[in-house]
């Protein structure tokens, strides 16, 4: 249960009093104006005493489902969603930092290929370069994103040079290529959030 002001549990005592006595009067449920009149409460009053009511009879979470049977599904499993934006806030986490560590170019590739969608040839002609150097750039900068990640999991910095990414890193650049949505949502949010200083 939560805990409800003294004064907001009395004016539900009152209002609960007042609702059974005009219910039984009336044969239906008393409006809030008749349940004003009834308690000397104000309308405002009213409400918060009738949502104060329903906070005092809250249902556990771990409950079973009302009206269903035993051994059903409980309220904290039917209640709620998949949160779409976790896989893009872990991936935020990991790829901001990684790629400002990037070079201005690399970045600039990357994002005119990821958040743009544009091709290799496309990029070319931006960058002034052919699409093969882009091509080298962006399978270069993937690489360093998963060494980088890599090192970062592992909680060690990679020695300078070092040719071959770490197993971790290996795993976690893949998924950075195997989920490209994720991949473009968090690039482009990198580029687009200012930064704090």
């Amino acid at each position: 249960t939560l805990h409800v002001p003294r004064g907001v549990q009395e004016a539900a005592l009152r209002v609960t009093a007042a609702t059974t006595e005009l219910t039984d009067r009336l044969g239906r449920s008393p409006a809030i104006s008749e349940l004003a009149k009834a308690t000397g409460l104000d309308a405002e009053q009213i409400t918060e005493a009738l949502s104060a009511r329903t906070a005092q009879e809250a249902a556990s979470l771990d409950e079973p489902r009302p009206g269903g049977d035993e051994g059903d599904a409980t309220l904290a499993e039917v209640i709620g969603a998949e949160d779409a934006g976790i896989d893009l806030a872990d991936h935020l986490v990991t790829i901001a930092p990684l790629l400002r560590a990037l070079p201005q170019r690399d970045r600039e590739v990357l994002f005119m290929r990821f958040a743009h969608d544009l091709t290799q040839s496309e990029i070319a002609e931006r960058v002034g370069c052919s699409q093969m150097q882009v091509s080298r750039i962006l399978r270069r900068a993937i690489a360093r994103l998963s060494q980088a990640s890599g090192a970062t999991q592992s909680g060690q910095r990679e020695p300078a040079g070092r040719a071959d990414p770490p197993v971790a890193g290996r795993r976690r650049g893949l998924a950075i290529c195997r989920r490209p949505a994720t991949t473009k949502a968090a690039i482009n949010a990198t580029f687009v959030t200012p930064r704090r200083r």
